[in-house]
């Protein structure tokens, strides 16, 4: 987003913030839920339901803190008072997916994201967190041909 603003990238597509910042201008693209989960075989998933609490003595795969998503999630994580003890962070989710089926503690994932060995946990009440990922550019700046064509095709298939 800082790029955009600075004028050093002309078109972004990234994880949208809640509100737009500055000059920027953005469009969403889609949108997706995130929910934290585990192994099938993760202790959390072998109760019926747990509450949030109960994730504080387990490792977690974060993203890493200075994406909007993680601070989004730390939100969420905070005011269900749950403070995590140890973790493992990554710059993507198919790396965090990976760590998660490798037994390396549970994460927030896209849903799309949970299958196979994966099981979103049986929280109560249920965090999940709704995110937009979309395009972003600078509202005072002409778009380059090359960036109005991605900007058309991609707002084609959404």
């Amino acid at each position: 987003f800082h790029d955009i603003e600075q004028g050093r990238r002309e078109l972004a597509l990234l994880t949208l913030p809640e509100r737009p910042q500055g000059p920027v201008s953005t469009q969403v693209i889609w949108r997706e839920l995130l929910r934290p989960c585990a192994l099938k075989q993760h202790p959390l998933n072998q109760k019926n339901r747990c509450e949030p609490t109960e994730l504080n003595p387990h490792r977690a795969v974060l993203l890493h803190s200075h994406t909007f998503t993680q601070q989004r999630i730390q939100a969420v994580l905070a005011q269900h008072q749950v403070q995590l003890q140890t973790s493992t962070s990554s710059s993507y989710l198919e790396a965090i997916a990976m760590l998660v089926q490798a037994g390396q503690g549970w994460a927030f994932l896209p849903e799309v994201m949970i299958a196979g060995q994966l099981q979103a946990l049986p929280l109560q009440p249920e965090l999940c967190l709704a995110r937009e990922l979309g395009l972003a550019w600078h509202r005072d700046r002409t778009l380059s041909r090359a960036a109005l064509a991605m900007r058309a095709l991609l707002l084609e298939l959404k």
